[in-house]
């Protein structure tokens, strides 16, 4: 009931993007059902891919550092990845510019603080690449539109030049989708054992017919949620997952168009 009240407050009730949350509330429900049935289960990266999930994609850059100033439980841990402990910045993506911003103490740094950040060329953020040795074939990142964070696929290759992937949730299709989520749990499962298999069947027919997944924002949801997991496990030592920060980074920095 919090969660169905919450969703309603973020989307100012308006009915459309009410019921997008609520497609995307069942398929976190169903992710949460899948792993408790998996083999191999790995609690701290279940929790973090909900955390991560719930931050960047639900809550607004003054959520976020709402929650940072008030030293809220968990908060630090969804954007660990973002801080310098030299000058001690957070970055944040700004989803209704797309523009990388800094913070330092809870307000903005100051230029000297941000050319600490800036000069140092070796740190993780700034040492990102995409080829097939760091990166799944198929991987998943978020960035703005809308002034929110939409959730995209790409494939990795070496000598990567243009980064666009294709917006998971703009495809009605449900036979490309149900073919990716296939795939992705054809890679998961040596590893994990029957996450998911179990739950929506084997067969793609299973799949397509099942009333959890026959919809495209919620098999989008899936699929996310899974690529965050896979990330967090570290599988097969690839990235499958890029959160808005490391995309600003690896080049995903262009506005998609309203």
């Amino acid at each position: 009931m919090v969660l169905i009240q919450w969703y309603k407050s973020i989307s100012f009730y308006n009915k459309d993007q009410e019921k997008v949350f609520a497609y995307m509330v069942d398929a976190i429900q169903w992710f949460h059902e899948a792993f408790h049935i998996s083999e191999n289960q790995n609690h701290g990266a279940f929790r973090m891919t909900l955390m991560h999930h719930f931050w960047d994609m639900w809550l607004s850059i003054e959520d976020q550092e709402q929650l940072l100033a008030a030293n809220e439980r968990g908060a630090e841990e969804c954007i660990a990845y973002a801080v310098h402990q030299a000058s001690a910045a957070q970055r944040f993506i700004n989803p209704a510019t797309n523009a990388l911003e800094y913070r330092c103490d809870n307000q903005p740094c100051s230029r000297v603080q941000i050319d600490i950040v800036l000069r140092n060329k070796t740190e993780p953020l700034q040492t990102l690449h995409i080829n097939t040795k760091t990166t799944g074939e198929l991987y998943g990142f978020a960035v703005p539109k809308n002034e929110r964070f939409i959730f995209k696929i790409d494939e990795a290759e070496n000598n990567k030049r243009v980064f666009k992937g294709v917006e998971c949730g703009i495809v009605s299709t449900m036979q490309p989708h149900i073919k990716r989520l296939l795939q992705i749990m054809e890679i998961i499962a040596p590893v994990i054992g029957t996450f998911s298999l179990d739950t929506i069947g084997q067969k793609q027919s299973r799949v397509i017919s099942s009333k959890k997944i026959v919809n495209s924002k919620r098999v989008c949801t899936v699929t996310e949620l899974l690529l965050r997991y896979m990330d967090l496990i570290q599988l097969h030592n690839k990235r499958w997952f890029y959160r808005p920060v490391e995309a600003y980074y690896i080049g995903y920095k262009d506005m998609p168009k309203k």
